[in-house]
């Protein structure tokens, strides 16, 4: 014998149904969207233009010291190009007997931000670098000591801000293969390549004398625009170890804004840069800006 629903019963049974058409359509909704957007980023990872760096000469693409010199030899800083001003500091900070350079900034990226330390000084013919950098998608310490015949890389775990636990052991490398791999040495204070070869077309005045702007204490501040392909060719390789990419980035945005003594060497460097790259098949845009600050007379205590 059957039983027989009446009206009401099939009425709340209706009710119930519409209701469950609605939860199922929701989620079909949601995931419909989570994938459109997962794919919408393959697709847009997909599009980032790829650089063929291996066709630029970083030899070919290097300044000429000594005709800087030669040209700049006796002028102040009113006298000379924004970038024989940045040649000729980063030459001087180079060869200098000591320095300490620190950086704090953040970028910004799709998955939030990366709060990145660095830390760096040349004292007693050594040099010692240290870089933290945390957030939710990559973080990492690493810490370099060279004492001016080969490299040691340490590892290391953050531990809060400019801070980290350093691993006892560390891998041995020539300044060459330490360069092969990483991108830039040691002995180089910034990663990207600036002469008048890889300054930006669109920055015709970066190459004009007279361009730097006087301070209140003496020095002088200059800007120019870097270009995003062969400025960066040793760069995109320290980006791409450190972010752990299977491809190394596209730079959209490489200027430098830069402050430099009356004996041309830097008071501090400011980066503003900006580039893509493809992070476990998502396109990633990472933006900010970088000031590295310069120091020649305190001893160093870091160890």
């Amino acid at each position: 014998m059957h039983n027989k629903r009446t009206p009401k019963e099939k009425k709340k049974k209706t009710k119930k149904q519409i209701v469950f058409q609605i939860i199922a359509i929701v989620l079909i909704v949601a995931a419909g969207i989570g994938s459109g957007f997962y794919c919408g980023m393959l697709y847009l990872s997909s599009k980032i233009p790829k650089v063929n760096y291996a066709a630029y000469s970083e030899e070919l693409l290097r300044p000429n010291i000594d005709e800087v010199k030669a040209r700049t030899n006796g002028k102040n800083l009113s006298e000379v190009s924004a970038v024989d001003a940045f040649v000729l500091a980063e030459y001087n900070v180079e060869n200098c007997e000591q320095y300490i350079s620190t950086s704090s900034s953040t970028l910004t990226h799709n998955f939030g931000k990366q709060s990145v330390y660095a830390y760096k000084h040349k004292y007693n013919g050594q040099i010692l670098k240290k870089e933290i950098s945390t957030s939710s998608m990559k973080s990492y310490a690493q810490m370099i000591k060279y004492n001016g015949e080969e490299i040691h890389l340490y590892g290391g775990t953050p531990s809060g801000a400019g801070s980290a636990e350093w691993s006892d052991k560390y891998n041995s490398y020539t300044v060459e293969n330490y360069k092969n791999e990483f991108g830039t040495s040691p002995l180089e204070i910034v990663p990207f390549i600036v002469s008048e070869k890889t300054i930006s077309n669109a920055d015709q005045t970066a190459k004009e004398v007279g361009k730097g702007i006087r301070q209140a204490n003496g020095n002088y501040r200059f800007s120019l625009s870097l270009d995003t392909k062969s400025s960066v060719i040793n760069y995109v390789k320290q980006i791409k170890v450190a972010s752990s990419i299977a491809n190394y980035p596209t730079f959209l945005q490489l200027d430098l804004v830069f402050e430099v003594t009356p004996d041309f060497k830097f008071v501090s460097i400011t980066s503003i840069e900006m580039y893509s790259f493809s992070y476990s098949g998502i396109a990633v845009t990472c933006s900010g800006n970088i000031t590295t600050y310069y120091d020649y007379t305190t001893i160093p205590t870091e160890v």
